[in-house]
């Protein structure tokens, strides 16, 4: 779905935005919002986030400067994402022309943050994207670049249990997926077994 849409998998190179990633069990949301708040009022940057669930609107999982998007650039970016997946779509492909729910709104939190344009007298692209991991981490949908800058898990414990396994050790190690090589990653105090695992990952 990335390269139908043209975005890219990784982004290292002067003005590409940083990426930080958040997973863990407790704590996601807060850590999200407490790291926006810092970096765009102390530092002054731009900042896109994308966090899950909403309360009342799915704009809200979709932020720029702490700020839900419009429902005019939603409906925009909405329609041009749909128009463009539909048409990149080649019949013979084993992926249907629309991801599920849950990736759409990861594809198209993306495809915002890569097509906004901030107003003067700010820098007109985003300078940092911080992404709030659904479920687990390892197979997530905001798991989608080669590179981060920076990898975040808070406290583990037992959720999801079907999907990530009945133990925290399992469920670490899916929630580990997000740490890439080079990639500072920042570990809030575990138990023994879970942080083990993460060590390993």
């Amino acid at each position: 779905y990335l390269d139908r849409l043209s975005l890219p998998y990784t982004l290292t190179s002067p003005p590409s935005p940083k990426i930080i990633h958040v997973t863990g069990t407790k704590g996601k949301g807060s850590t999200v919002a407490f790291t926006e708040s810092l970096l765009r009022n102390a530092y002054g940057l731009n900042t896109a986030t994308f966090t899950s669930p909403h309360l009342i609107n799915p704009r809200e999982r979709i932020r720029l400067n702490g700020m839900p998007i419009s429902e005019d650039e939603f409906a925009s970016c909405y329609w041009s994402m749909y128009n463009k997946l539909q048409e990149a779509s080649p019949p013979s492909s084993s992926l249907p022309p629309h991801p599920t729910y849950f990736r759409y709104l990861t594809l198209l939190s993306l495809y915002v943050f890569h097509h906004h344009t901030y107003p003067p007298p700010l820098n007109p692209k985003c300078d940092v994207i911080i992404l709030e991991v659904g479920m687990g981490g390892r197979y997530d949908a905001t798991n989608v670049y080669d590179y981060k800058d920076v990898g975040c898990v808070t406290t583990l414990d037992l959720d999801h249990t079907r999907v990530l396994g009945d133990t925290i050790e399992k469920i670490a190690w899916e929630k580990g997926g997000i740490m890439k090589p080079s990639c500072l990653t920042i570990v809030s105090p575990q138990p023994k077994g879970p942080e083990d695992v993460l060590r390993q990952c």
